[in-house]
């Protein structure tokens, strides 16, 4: 069980969809923890908007208010969005094969698990990631055991850190599940030069039915593979919650007969380096908290900086907002009318309106 915090720096908490979340969740000081409040003490008392407050580590500066050299300047301030979830790694049971839900890692301890990862190509876990970089003619693969089963299971990854072309000629990001048969495989692949993802379900290392779209770090933070009921399914995720099918298809047989592996894959055919990070492999993750931040307060303890924050929900929005009309004036409202007269407008001899009137356009 772990926490995910992320933060929205520049965005409105009121478009979620238009924002895109850094992860501060190295930041949070997990031994103060996170402290969430909401609702109402008892049946008697109004409900009041939820609260949310943490610890997070400054030693950087990064989030001091009005710091010109933070790299997320000059949206530290108040207001900005915040989501916290909590993110719960099942547990491995039974004997092999395992389903593939139960492979999970959050790459936090800088240590490739030997005993579940084989890593070559300089595949590393950095800063709380798996990085893999990006070498002219050099392949990265960080490729699990062959335990796993797909039937009736998933798999979710984070694709946080996507490479540039670079001048290169070629050039692919992958997450694999490897089927027994070489060249037979489910796969997300991302391509820097046309900056598509793409779902496959290659046999023979080509798919002529592959789906491919337009890359959005927004909408396609979180990449899933699923099976069900014989149907596959390719997914993408803003948030690790909301789900979106990109591609479904009938479940290949091998998924129900073979031991798949899970393959992280990069590659670059020339250009400048850099790399690719994935995180949060494996987790179910469920929504805690949405709200924006009051305050950005920073105090030493000793030689280490902290900042201890505290956020309210979107009650407090709510409460900033204009009484709501009556249900019939909002809907009017919406309807786009140019000018609305309420039943409650009192004429010039000071008696009211029988009938309210709008006036739409066209």
């Amino acid at each position: 069980m772990g926490v995910l915090v992320e933060m929205g720096w520049g965005g409105l908490v009121q478009y979620p969809a238009t924002i895109t979340w850094t992860d501060i969740t190295p930041r949070v000081d997990m031994m103060q923890g996170v402290t969430i409040t909401r609702g109402a003490s008892d049946e008697l008392s109004e409900t009041q908007p939820g609260t949310a407050t943490l610890t997070l580590d400054n030693q950087d500066g990064a989030l001091t208010p009005g710091n010109p050299t933070s790299p997320y300047a000059p949206f530290v301030r108040r207001n900005a969005p915040i989501p916290i979830s909590v993110a719960h790694y099942p547990a491995r049971t039974g004997t092999a094969p395992w389903p593939l839900a139960q492979l999970t890692d959050d790459f936090d301890d800088g240590v490739v698990n030997s005993a579940l990862w084989t890593a070559v190509g300089g595949s590393a876990e950095v800063g709380g990631r798996l990085r893999q970089p990006m070498v002219s003619g050099v392949t990265a693969r960080h490729t699990s055991i062959q335990s796993w089963s797909l039937a009736g299971s998933q798999l979710a990854a984070k694709l946080c850190t996507v490479p540039g072309a670079n001048s290169s000629t070629s050039a692919s990001v992958s997450i694999c599940l490897l089927s027994q048969t070489s060249g037979t495989r489910l796969r997300w692949h991302y391509n820097p030069l046309t900056n598509q993802l793409r779902a496959a379900a290659e046999v023979g290392s080509a798919d002529g039915s592959a789906v491919a779209f337009t890359y959005s770090p927004i909408d396609h933070a979180w990449l899933r593979f699923r099976e069900a009921s014989g149907t596959t399914y390719f997914e993408t995720s803003p948030d690790g919650w909301d789900r979106t099918v990109r591609r479904s298809m009938p479940t290949p047989a091998w998924v129900t007969t073979d031991q798949v592996q899970v393959e992280f894959a990069s590659f670059r055919s020339g250009g400048t380096a850099d790399y690719v990070e994935w995180d949060y492999l494996g987790p179910q993750v469920r929504p805690r908290f949405y709200g924006t931040v009051n305050e950005w307060p920073v105090t030493w303890e000793g030689l280490l900086s902290k900042v201890t924050i505290s956020s309210t929900d979107l009650f407090k929005r709510l409460n900033r907002l204009p009484a709501l009309r009556s249900a019939l004036g909002e809907e009017i409202i919406a309807d786009g009318a140019f000018t609305y007269y309420p039943l409650t407008e009192r004429c010039r001899r000071g008696s009211r309106r029988r009938s309210s009137r709008s006036f739409r356009p066209g």
